[in-house]
């Protein structure tokens, strides 16, 4: 079944000096901001509520179709649901909330209609209430044939609250957000919502992946809220780590091979700071992608090198075998799998092993014992699928 998507941006009320949907979100309206998540949550079709139309949001409009995201735009409830069809599921994003990827993923992934709500709390900004026990978070998976029924009804009225009361009289399913560790908030300043999104920038307490990427994260959490608040745009910064590619196998061609492993290093925090604004913002940046497969053959070039730095005399080739054999054991043990720990071998913590044997005078040395790790692992690895082979 068809997902579409509802975004509530005309229930507004009241008349302060800035529209909800024009704040800022990691330097995007929160207009932008909720269509951008929803297109990635898997909606295909995205119909935005709105009554005026000022020109933070038509240029944040003009954006949204260049980067080809279709929205409609429906001037009131009957327009909007003329423009979704009754057997489509209904993604609906109340207006002026900020959600997160994973609460938006969660209620796209729903097969049956459902509301996220906060249960037993005193009263929270922006948080509809139910009843004495519920409040409405303001997000909900509903279907377009109630969508129409309720534009269907005689009467001045917000389409938001009326569809929230129609959909609860039919008995849907109340989700406590706190149950899907869902972050949701409604920003009323500009302040608010740099807060909202510094906290977005951070990736949390996540605990997947080796001892090196959970260093990086630490690295991120900190400095990516920081960042965030200076809205570089994402498809300049994403060039950012694939330069740093280039400019690492370029120095270490020169000879430079200490600081071409420091700059080797340095590119996964420009990659992850990217990799954090495109999920705020519901992006896709391909330079990503090409990233993530480029970093293994630039550490293979690297890890040559050092071996061949290694190899002082023209009969002293067994250091330059251990560069091209730590750069194979490496990609080897990083080879995707049943399983994985904590300590398999990564492309920055080679690169970082390779470094201090540099600097101790030891290159040889850290291959060998990257060698010996990656083997390690290799081992690990064919011991544990072996297990699960016959558990």
């Amino acid at each position: 079944m068809a997902l579409a998507a509802l975004i509530l941006t005309s229930d507004d009320e009241d008349a302060g000096a800035i529209r909800p949907a024009e704040l800022k979100i990691a330097g995007q309206p929160l207009f932008a901001y909720q269509i951008r998540m929803a297109h990635a949550a898997g909606a295909a079709h995205i119909v935005a509520l709105v009554d005026q139309m000022p020109a933070t949001l038509a240029m944040a409009l003009d954006q949204l179709r260049e980067d080809g995201i279709p929205v409609e735009i429906a001037r009131d409830a009957r327009d909007a649901a003329d423009r979704i069809h009754p057997d489509e599921q209904l993604l609906v994003i109340a207006r002026g909330m900020v959600p997160d990827a994973d609460a938006l993923a969660q209620m796209a992934r729903r097969t049956a209609p459902g509301l996220l709500c906060a249960k037993g709390k005193p009263p929270l900004a922006g948080f509809e209430r139910i009843d004495a026990e519920w409040q409405w978070a303001g997000l909900a998976l509903l279907n377009g044939g109630l969508l129409r029924e309720t534009a269907a009804m005689v009467g001045e009225w917000v389409l938001g609250p009326t569809l929230l009361r129609r959909a609860v009289q039919t008995g849907v399913e109340r989700l406590d957000i706190d149950q899907v560790g869902s972050f949701v908030s409604y920003p009323s300043t500009q302040a608010e919502a740099d807060d909202i999104a510094r906290h977005l920038a951070s990736f949390g307490d996540r605990r997947d992946g080796g001892y090196v990427t959970q260093a990086y994260r630490q690295v991120l959490n900190r400095v990516s809220p920081m960042l965030v608040r200076y809205a570089v745009p994402i498809n300049a910064l994403a060039w950012v780590p694939m330069a740093l590619l280039a400019a690492a196998v370029a120095l270490s061609i020169a000879g430079w091979l200490m600081p071409s492993l420091i700059v080797f290093l340095f590119a996964p925090i420009f990659a992850g700071h990217a990799q954090i604004l495109s999920r705020i913002g519901g992006r896709k940046v391909s330079q990503l992608a090409i990233f993530a497969k480029a970093r293994l053959p630039v550490l293979f070039v690297l890890l040559t090198l050092v071996g061949w730095e290694g190899s002082a005399f023209p009969d002293a080739w067994g250091p330059l075998a251990l560069g091209l054999w730590a750069s194979v054991g490496v990609a080897l043990a990083m080879y995707p799998a049943r399983t994985a720990e904590r300590w398999f071998p990564e492309p920055e913590g080679a690169a970082l092993l390779a470094l201090l044997g540099l600097v101790a005078g030891q290159g040889v040395l850290a291959l060998a014992l990257l060698i010996a790790h990656g083997l390690a692992a290799q081992i690990a690895r064919a011991r544990k699928n072996d297990s699960l082979a016959t558990s």
